[in-house]
């Protein structure tokens, strides 16, 4: 089956938009999928991202990119150690009121202190992203998101944004459209991933005169 060429246009226009606005962003993807950055990943590092995906989960992508910096501080600097010996999540509901995410990133890290950090490495390596899902607040959907802000695999997370994509460029499912545009483009899936879901994030499509996704797809 043939790449659908509305979805090759849309994809060029998402390139575009990275390059141009988000191009930091990119590039700390592209350095994530190098081949040693999982092999140097470091517990507190691994609990940046941790963290990232749990609040992600059902949230305004633009209100948590505000107050992560908060969070940050409000979770010890993400330092394994520390966050295992909190007693209270007070300051980290102050800033976003999410009783069950605060609990799970202490749970989370008591689980891999007890696990240990290499030996979660370890796993990782024999399971790949299934070896996640014992994580609080992993699951089948955001365990590819985890694996590929880890630098574990290349993957993308079949969100709503994804799953409307499909939908409009008639692909057979969310692997198909991403294969075909990671083979088109000569990027990797998880760089396929972040372009698609950055420019659908900031609503991009505004700068081209459209109020929603549906009409500017419709428009290419």
């Amino acid at each position: 089956m043939a790449i659908n060429q509305k979805l090759i246009r849309f994809y060029e226009y998402a390139q575009s938009y990275v390059r141009k606005e988000r191009s930091e962003e990119l590039e700390e993807m592209r350095q994530t999928s190098s081949p040693d950055y999982f092999l140097r990943l470091t517990p507190d590092e691994f609990m940046r991202e941790y963290v990232w995906t749990v609040y992600a989960a059902g949230f305004k992508n633009a209100v948590l990119e505000r107050k992560f910096p908060a969070l940050e501080k409000a979770f010890e600097d993400f330092n394994l150690d520390r966050v295992c010996r909190m007693t209270s999540t007070a300051t980290a509901l102050s800033i976003i009121n999410r009783t069950k995410k605060a609990e799970a990133v202490l749970e989370g890290a008591r689980l891999i202190s007890k696990i240990g950090f290499p030996n979660l490495k370890e796993q990782l390596v024999k399971l790949g992203a299934d070896a996640l899902v014992q994580l609080p607040y992993i699951g089948p959907v955001n365990k590819s998101q985890l694996a590929r802000n880890i630098g574990l695999a290349s993957l993308h997370k079949n969100d709503v944004w994804v799953k409307r994509l499909v939908r409009l460029s008639s692909s057979k499912d969310d692997k198909q459209m991403i294969n075909d545009l990671s083979q088109r483009f000569g990027e990797k899936p998880g760089i396929v991933d972040l372009i698609l879901w950055r420019f659908c994030a900031d609503n991009a499509w505004k700068f081209h005169g459209h109020s929603n996704l549906d009409d500017f797809y419709g428009s290419l």
